[in-house]
């Protein structure tokens, strides 16, 4: 559904919302990444910048 502004923009606060409750400062920078291109890229969450910063909560290679 990112290929929808509104959700995108929904996909923000959301993002927004949880990232006061997340202590873990690796998190914290994949949440920073989002909320900051989540809405004028689509397809932020799988870019390279995305996966790097992510790679150890989330395993790409599957």
């Amino acid at each position: 559904m990112l290929g929808n502004a509104t959700c995108r923009t929904q996909a923000r606060r959301a993002l927004e919302a949880v990232k006061p409750n997340v202590i873990n400062q690796r998190l914290n920078e994949c949440l920073d990444y989002l909320i900051a291109n989540i809405e004028g890229n689509s397809s932020c969450i799988a870019d390279v910048t995305f996966k790097q910063l992510s790679a150890g909560h989330i395993n790409w290679q599957g």
